[in-house]
């Protein structure tokens, strides 16, 4: 999949696979120059919030397509991880779902039986009674190898997520490219901009 395709697909929020798990490569410059225009975007946002709230959310969405493209194309290509060296590495990474509480009375009568009175203390707080989800998560997840687990809580569904880690001197992709193939560029705001190095 070209450049353009892979730009075009996300404007027009039509997820596809690479043809290929090389072209990683180019997604993996695309997420760089993506999360680099977020970080300068929060420090313009201080100074123009209205304008650059939307910008900066189109900027997360485009980069959460990008991964997904990723994570179809080594899906597609049965693997978990590549390393693109002068570049970077995506992996795969398996998200654990968060635990519900479907009941909470019934939750701490099975902790006030099955732990022992500090650990008891570390995750339920009194008056009022509050479970602190980090320490409860930490003993569900130990419960959860031995099959114990309680009909008071569930499991929300494991999700995955891709890791995208950059070469410190990434090959970057220039910024015209980027924003006409996008369609979304407004010629008045760029006062340098190179067209001859625009691609359509």
């Amino acid at each position: 999949m070209s450049f353009g395709k892979i730009m075009q697909s996300i404007a027009q929020d039509n997820i596809e696979a690479l043809d290929s798990e090389f072209e990683i490569e180019e997604v993996i410059q695309l997420i760089n120059k993506v999360d680099k225009e977020i970080e300068w975007m929060k420090g313009y946002k201080k100074y123009h919030a209205d304008k650059v709230s939307s910008r900066l959310d189109s900027l997360s969405g485009r980069k959460e397509k990008l991964k997904s493209i990723i994570e179809l194309t080594l899906s597609n290509a049965g693997k978990k991880s590549l390393s693109f060296p002068g570049t970077g590495k995506v992996s795969i990474k398996e998200n654990k779902g968060t635990w519900d509480i479907l009941d909470e009375k019934k939750l701490l009568d099975v902790l006030s039986k099955e732990l022992d009175e500090e650990t008891y203390g570390n995750i339920v707080q009194e008056q009022p009674a509050k479970i602190a989800k980090k320490d409860l998560n930490k003993i569900l997840n130990t419960w959860e190898k031995v099959d114990k687990i309680p009909d008071s809580v569930r499991r929300e569904k494991t999700t995955n997520s891709v890791a995208v880690t950059f070469e410190k001197t990434i090959k970057s992709i220039d910024d015209a490219d980027i924003e006409v193939a996008e369609g979304d560029a407004n010629i008045d705001q760029y006062d340098s901009l190179d067209v001859s190095k625009m691609t359509l």
